[in-house]
């Protein structure tokens, strides 16, 4: 069951959260619950902030590389369990990510955060925020997609492409619903305009009524 084996993943984490424990303690910790997941650090699958060499002179060093069978095929940065993600911390995954050619990141800190590096943009793209609770039901998609015996580069690219597309749809919806809304607002102040007028004109002033339908607000429930 997916949903127990995220529980299983994330409950130390969630224990460190309470503790507000260093970050190595916390990197230590995420280290070993990858094993759970099928990564085997004595396969030399979990990688403890390997030094890499890039080029004749540059060299990085990731705070967790996974690789199998000598290929890497995703990278983790890892801040303290009560961090503030600050955009520096994405743009030093964005680089590893690109220096190491992988198409995924994984940012966790106070939350864990999935970035993927979409053909031709600019930036890496956050595609799914997951919070590190017991109970949260994205825990299980992770562990679906990043359990060893599942990951696959191809199932990676594919998730996030959907993750892109669904987010946009959700975007163009709450653009339409934001446009509904202000046109209702529109039509509906206008109609209540004359009724105002005519129920209280003799106590209050076209101006002040006006600046009572102004602070009338309308929002649209889901």
């Amino acid at each position: 069951d997916m949903q127990e084996k995220w529980k299983s993943f994330v409950y130390p984490l969630i224990e460190d959260i309470k503790q507000d424990v260093e970050e190595e303690s916390y990197h230590l910790h995420i280290e070993n619950q990858l094993i759970p997941l099928g990564w085997a650090p004595w396969r030399n699958e979990i990688k403890h902030k390997p030094n890499l060499r890039i080029g004749n002179r540059k060299s990085i060093q990731p705070d967790i590389l996974v690789a199998n069978n000598g290929e890497e095929q995703f990278v983790i940065e890892v801040k303290r369990p009560n961090h503030v993600q600050q955009a520096e911390n994405i743009e030093q995954l964005e680089s590893y990510m690109r220096q190491l050619k992988l198409k995924v990141g994984i940012y966790i800190g106070e939350r864990m955060e999935i970035f993927y590096d979409q053909p031709d943009s600019r930036h890496v793209v956050s595609v799914l925020q997951i919070p590190l609770l017991l109970d949260e039901k994205r825990g299980s998609r992770f562990v679906e997609l990043f359990s060893k015996e599942n990951f696959s580069k191809e199932a990676i690219v594919n998730f996030c492409e959907e993750r892109i597309k669904e987010m946009q749809r959700q975007a163009s919806l709450n653009k339409i619903k934001e446009s509904l809304i202000a046109d209702a607002q529109t039509q509906i102040t206008e109609s209540l305009r004359p009724y105002l007028q005519d129920k209280y004109g003799e106590s209050f002033s076209e101006e002040e009524i006006k600046t009572m339908l102004a602070t009338i607000k309308f929002t649209a429930t889901s």
